[in-house]
């Protein structure tokens, strides 16, 4: 599973708690999770059959053609389908099972695109910051590197902006500056996973900085590679290629 996509997952679960717990899911029924394509559902269901999200994977000739993986929501997955915080954890558990190591990702992140990243406004911070957010991970400090990971963010998007063009506010925050991308910035050139990628990092760096709740939840380290691994797509596939 080389790119974890969130909507394959997102679609994996939600499409599966449409049905009766005894009822076996066909995936070629769900236009996403069509045209992921067999193989890499099958990949998907079977990591999440090993966090026992899913059950009794099984082949299965698809109503609509071709030759599936079907499946069953655990009890677990079902509950998976009320809020995305909870998906957000199981990605973040399924990037540990294919062994994403932080540090490494981030500084092959700084060393292979360094002159790219130096030369472009913000360069200095956005350099400091990809190896702080490495130093407070290996540290346990979390909240810390999900909140620099915001950051990154918020610079990704002002060069974004920059870079097409596009006035901003100087004061505005991550929340502002996405609302200013996402009406005038083509899919095309901010990649894909551009709205995935971002709001994984924005919720959680919301939760890392502010407090809205008696009790706040304190980011697990699945949850805070999930972020990384999120910041890391997010530079790859939309800064780095404008």
């Amino acid at each position: 599973m080389p790119n974890l996509d969130f909507d394959i997952v997102k679609a994996i679960i939600e499409f599966g708690v449409q049905f009766a717990p005894e009822t076996t899911v066909d995936p070629g029924q769900n236009p996403v999770l069509r045209a992921a394509g067999t193989a890499m559902v099958t990949s998907y269901l079977s990591e999440l059959h090993h966090l026992q999200i899913v059950k009794e994977p099984t082949p299965i000739f698809g109503t609509q053609g071709g030759l599936w993986i079907g499946y069953r929501l655990t009890d677990q997955g079902r509950e998976l389908a009320k809020s995305d915080r909870a998906l957000f954890k199981v990605l973040g558990k399924l990037l540990q099972n294919n062994r994403f190591e932080v540090s490494s990702a981030v500084a092959n992140l700084i060393e292979e695109n360094r002159k790219k990243i130096s030369e472009a406004p913000y360069g200095d911070s956005f350099l400091v910051t990809l190896r702080e957010i490495s130093i407070c991970f290996e540290n346990g400090c979390f909240n810390a590197a999900i909140a620099l990971c915001g950051k990154i963010l918020e610079i990704c998007l002002r060069r974004i902006l920059m870079q097409n063009n596009l006035a901003f506010d100087n004061y505005s925050m991550a929340g502002g500056l996405l609302q200013q991308v996402n009406p005038y910035v083509p899919p095309n050139i901010i990649g894909s996973n551009f709205n995935n990628n971002s709001n994984i990092i924005n919720v959680y760096r919301n939760a890392a900085i502010h407090v809205h709740e008696d009790a706040i939840p304190v980011p697990s380290r699945d949850e805070a590679i999930l972020v990384i691994h999120a910041m890391r797509e997010l530079v790859n596939s939309c800064l780095l290629h404008l």
